[in-house]
């Protein structure tokens, strides 16, 4: 019987690892710095990160992820709190965990850590293990409220602009200042006019898709 990573194989959106990896870079990321991502699966983000970021450390948390590589550790994010790192990261997380319980982990994190990263839905899903369906703008808003980042930072996911009808959202939680500009990989900060071609090249040359 195939478990629920099996399946998410086949809907993982690759192109938001280029918004993670970019973020990192905007929250100036060092070598050596600790990378703790949460659901993080069968570990696909911390390969790809670690073979452009080599000189991190990484470890992943989910509930079934260690099954399938040895970076991830076997953990109930409603019941337990994640390892110790100096970054968080999650690729589709929160909207799966008990909503009072998230603001305390995002806030855990910020305490042990010194920013967070993740991309969370914009749009409906059908997926039944959704807490929470999706997000609204206005309600990353409500909970970056409550959890007080000192900086903190929202925008559309990078395939958003190319399809608006999937909007997903990248946010950034933040000790420390962020360089919102380095969010977006350089080639493609001169503006949307020739920016779904330039994107389609771009994606292809990074992840083969």
């Amino acid at each position: 019987m195939s478990s629920y990573l099996d399946k998410r194989d086949y809907e993982i959106d690759k192109t938001e690892w280029i918004d993670i990896y970019y973020a990192l870079k905007a929250i100036d990321i060092k070598p050596d710095e600790k990378i703790v991502e949460l659901c993080a699966g069968k570990g696909y983000l911390i390969e790809f990160l670690s073979k452009r970021l080599p000189y991190n450390k990484y470890v992943g948390v989910d509930l079934e992820g260690c099954k399938y590589s040895n970076k991830v550790i076997c953990m109930d994010l409603n019941q337990k709190v994640p390892p110790e790192g100096d970054i968080y990261i999650f690729q589709h997380c929160i909207e799966h965990l008990e909503q009072d319980k998230v603001i305390n982990l995002l806030k855990y994190c910020l305490r042990k850590g010194r920013a967070i990263i993740g991309i969370v839905p914009g749009h409906y899903s059908d997926d039944p293990t959704h807490v929470v369906n999706h997000y609204h703008y206005e309600d990353l808003l409500e909970l970056i409220s409550e959890v007080k980042p000192k900086y903190y930072y929202i925008r559309p996911d990078l395939m958003s602009y190319i399809n608006p009808s999937i909007t997903d959202y990248l946010i950034i939680l933040s000790n420390s200042p962020i360089d919102t500009k380095k969010t977006f990989p350089r080639i493609l900060r001169y503006g949307l006019g020739i920016y779904r071609r330039v994107f389609k090249f771009f994606i292809k040359k990074t992840i083969g898709k």
